[in-house]
């Protein structure tokens, strides 16, 4: 999937937002990079927020490219709502 945004990380999200197979409507709620080292061994820390109906997901991600670490927040904090409505469903 191709996703258009306001720099990179936005059109990532906007892609992966795309491709997901089930759509769960959510926002971005919190953006936060931390870059740990300095020089050629940086390492970049994303942590995000993603919000549904009053609720949040909370994912992190680490790499030497921001792209790969926000992909990875992504992952987790989307992953997060899938657990979530997979639990609520197995309880009903």
């Amino acid at each position: 999937a191709s996703g258009e945004g306001v720099g990179p990380v936005d059109a990532v999200i906007s892609a992966l937002r795309k491709a997901c197979s089930e759509q769960i409507d959510f926002s971005l709620s919190n953006y936060k990079v931390d870059i740990r080292d300095q020089g050629t061994d940086a390492v970049v820390y994303v942590e995000l927020a993603l919000k549904r109906q009053g609720e949040s997901s909370l994912g992190t991600g680490t790499s030497p490219d921001i792209i790969q670490a926000s992909i990875e927040a992504f992952e987790e904090a989307y992953n997060g709502f899938h657990q979530e409505s997979a639990s609520s469903r197995k309880a009903a």
